[in-house]
Formats: structure tokens, C-alpha cells, sequence
């Protein structure tokens, strides 16, 4: 019995390692573009050596700008990927291309390729590689166009000097995916909806890189096990302005991650959504005390600034964990000054208690929120477990009352004389109403207090 088992996984091993070789040397043909026909079609047939790639692998190599509006199943795109060097851009405007493998945009060393989707066009891809390995490459989706992929997209990696990849998303246009990795680029999504099913990382591989969503959704389905990961293994960005929504609903948003991810993530505005499960800023997540450094960046536009909503906590990291606040161009940024009613700015929103703090940044600490104003921060706002600054407001109110007790009388002259000395701000000491609290202001001060 122990003999014919042992045959029998000789048989099964040997089996193995034919099919194995076999299916390494097995080569799906091709339909190569050489523009003999029309010289710009996709399905005219004379503009392919082998005619209308059917369930083949589809390469289009230098030279060539291709227009693709009809149906078409191949097994992979190579828009000057492994099969040809130099430069070409596919337009497809409509139909659906069906790709059983790879799909690859400007994929090595000096190759540049460029794919525009438009119309209702729609594509299918197992695995996608734009602008890697020293290669640049050019994704453009916008109208109702709708790229899926069963597998998952990279962007800019393995980088050389001329690696780059460029994605830009707009109007109704879908982009589905399994994950997505970003290393050296940008995509700029200015509408349309973003998601990958698991894994989202934003500065991976080697790669720097960039996402700036103005309007539309970027994030994660909620029923994966993976990280939104901000700065993964090097700088990485994510700038959320205008009406755009970030969900990182799976595990999470990592913001600087392991060796030596650099993370920042940048919200401008009053406008924008970001959701995550929880929050990790500057955070060694594989115990391997790998150097991480975190920023979480809050510009705020006249109607202030987007919080941040955690449906656990935030985690702050023993790396850096940077705060930055821009609060000028608050409507409300004025009256904000010594004496008055205090008023918290929520930044994030958390539904259990924070864990550790900024760097340099303990309860009550001071924070800078522009035009030399300052502000203190709590790690126990809002209903007990959020994260806010606390300033005071002056509230309009007497001018010259700058203790905010309702008159003007001699309590108002230590607060004035601080403001006048540290070059701080309140509009209730700015007599003369210039802007600024300075000696200009000191003579009708004194005619305030005097009764004058």
C-alpha cells in the first residue's frame, strides 16, 4: 500500500510539472497593428497582421492612434506594453472590450501610452499596468465610460527615472477594481465613482504618489479585510477638496504606514466626506518598528472645515503623527480671539476614545490656525471620545471690550496689551479697524476707556 502511494504521488507530481512547463511555453497568438487599412480602426482587419484580434492578444505599438467603438473580446491589450516599444494612444468611444488577461499602458522602459475612454464605452480586464517600470502611461475616463476589473490596477511601479502614470476620472465614469496601488503619479478624479474591493494604496513599490478627488467617491466596498493606505512604503498623498467622498470602510485608513511610508492627507473646504472604519496616523502596523510618518492637513474654505467620521477611533502611532490647521479663510476666523464663548472645530469625529496624540500635541496643548492665532486641542470633545480644537469667539459685541464682559473699563487693558505685544488678533481691539491690532490702535483705546 505505502509503494502504491508513493507511486501514485510520483504519477501526480510528474502530471504536474508537464502541464506546468507546458503552459510556460504556451504563447496565446497575436494580432499585431500596422495600419494597412484605414489606418486608424480598430475592426477593419487590414490594419492588423493577423486580422481583428479575436480572443488573441491585441498589440499596438508605436505610432499609432486607434479608434475602437465596437465590440471586441481579445485575451490581452498591449497599448506599447511588453510586445512593442515607443509611443501610441487607443480612443475607445463606445462597445465593450473584453480582456481575459492583462491590459497594459506604456508598460517599460521607454515606452509612453495613452488609453481615453468616452461615451458609454466599456472594458474588462483581469490585470491592468499603466506606466511601470520605466515606462509612462495615461488613463482618461470620463461621460458614463466604465472600466472593471476582476483583478486588480498598478500604476507607476517599479519605477526608473521615466516611470509615470497618470489616471483622471470625471463625470459619470466608474472605475472598479479588485485593489489598486498607485506608485509613481497622480490621478485626478473630479466626478464619477472609484472603488476597489479590497487593498487601496496610495505611494507603494518604490513610487511617489498622488490622488486629488474634487467631486465624485473614492474608497473601499465594506465587506474586504484591507487597509486605505495613505504614504504605504513611500510619500504618498491624498488632497480631498470640493464635494468628494473618501470612504475607507474595510479596515480603515493607514496614513504613513510601514518602511518608510510617508503619509499626508490633505482636506480643503467645507464640503467633503471621509469616512473610514478607523484611523491609524503614523502607525507601525506590523510590529516590525519600521519608520512611519503621518499628516493629517485641514484648510478650511468660508464655511470652515470636513471633519473627519470614525465609526471606531483614531490611533496614533510612536512615529510622527503631524497636525496642520489653516483656519483663515473661516468666515468666522475674525472674531476668533481671547475672552468671548468657547467654541470646539471638530476634526474627527470618533466613536471611541482616541489613542495617543499628535506629535508635541498633549490635551490642551496649542495649536496654530493661521494669521498668528491659536487655538488648544482636545482628545476628548465632543461627546467624550472626538478629537477638537477649542477656541474663543468674541461674538461681535463692544468694540474696545476686549475681555468680552459686556464694558469697557480698566480689565480690558492686560488682554489689549497681550494682543499688542505677541501681535495677536481680536476685531474688538482693532480700534481703528484697519485689520490688525498695532500702536495705531493704542490713542482710541485709551479715549474708549477715558469714556470718549
Amino acid at each position: 500500500m505505502k509503494v502504491e502511494n508513493k507511486m501514485n504521488k510520483i504519477f501526480c507530481l510528474s502530471a504536474v510539472a508537464t502541464l506546468t512547463l507546458l503552459f510556460c511555453n504556451f504563447t496565446f497568438a497575436q494580432s499585431n497593428f500596422t495600419g494597412g487599412g484605414d489606418g486608424t480602426t480598430w475592426n477593419d482587419a487590414a490594419n492588423w497582421d493577423a486580422g481583428i484580434p479575436d480572443n488573441v492578444n491585441a498589440n499596438i505599438g508605436d505610432g499609432f492612434t486607434v479608434n475602437l467603438s465596437t465590440d471586441q473580446d481579445v485575451n490581452e491589450t498591449d497599448i506599447v506594453g511588453d510586445q512593442s516599444a515607443g509611443t501610441a494612444v487607443v480612443n475607445h468611444t463606445a462597445g465593450t472590450l473584453g480582456n481575459a488577461g492583462w491590459f497594459k499602458v506604456g508598460q517599460n522602459a521607454g515606452n509612453d501610452g495613452t488609453y481615453v475612454m468616452t461615451g458609454n464605452a466599456t472594458t474588462n480586464f483581469a490585470v491592468m499596468f499603466v506606466g511601470s517600470g520605466g515606462g509612462t502611461g495615461v488613463i482618461d475616463i470620463s461621460d458614463d465610460a466604465v472600466l472593471n476589473g476582476s483583478g486588480g490596477f498598478s500604476g507607476g511601479l517599479n519605477p526608473s527615472a521615466e516611470t509615470f502614470v497618470t489616471v483622471n476620472i470625471s463625470d459619470n465614469a466608474v472605475f472598479n477594481m479588485t485593489d489598486f496601488n498607485l506608485g509613481t503619479g497622480v490621478v485626478n478624479q473630479t466626478g464619477g465613482i472609484v472603488t476597489a474591493s479590497s487593498w487601496f494604496a496610495i505611494g507603494k513599490d518604490g513610487g511617489s504618489g498622488t490622488y486629488n478627488i474634487s467631486s465624485g467617491t473614492v474608497g473601499q466596498t465594506a465587506d474586504a479585510g484591507d487597509w486605505f493606505s495613505v504614504g504605504e512604503s513611500l510619500p504618498g498623498g491624498l488632497s480631498v477638496s470640493g464635494d468628494a467622498t473618501v470612504n475607507a470602510v474595510a479596515m480603515g485608513m493607514l496614513v504613513g504606514r510601514d518602511d518608510g511610508g510617508v503619509g499626508t492627507l490633505e482636506i480643503t473646504g467645507s464640503s467633503a466626506t471621509i469616512n473610514v472604519s478607523d484611523l491609524r496616523v503614523g502607525i507601525d502596523s506590523d510590529g516590525l518598528d519600521s519608520p512611519a510618518t503621518g499628516t493629517l492637513s485641514w484648510i478650511a474654505d468660508a464655511g470652515g472645515i470636513s471633519p473627519i467620521t470614525s465609526a471606531d477611533n483614531t490611533e496614533f502611532g510612536m512615529m510622527d503623527a503631524t497636525l496642520v490647521v489653516d483656519l483663515t479663510e473661516d468666515a468666522g476666523f475674525a472674531d476668533i480671539g481671547p475672552g468671548g464663548s468657547p467654541v470646539e472645530i471638530l476634526l474627527i469625529d470618533n466613536a471611541a476614545p482616541a489613542s495617543g496624540t499628535f506629535a508635541g500635541l498633549a490635551e490642551g496643548d496649542s495649536v496654530s490656525i493661521g494669521g498668528g492665532k491659536s487655538a488648544t486641542i482636545s482628545y476628548a470633545g465632543g461627546d467624550g471620545n472626538d478629537i477638537v480644537l477649542d477656541v474663543l469667539t468674541n461674538d461681535g459685541g463692544v468694540l474696545g471690550d476686549v475681555n468680552c464682559d459686556g464694558v469697557v473699563n480698566l480689565l480690558d487693558v492686560g488682554p489689549f496689551v497681550e494682543l499688542l505685544a505677541n501681535g495677536g488678533f481680536s476685531p474688538k481691539a482693532d480700534i481703528d479697524e484697519n485689520g490688525s491690532v498695532n500702536l495705531l490702535d493704542v490713542g482710541p483705546f485709551v479715549d474708549l476707556l477715558s469714556g470718549g
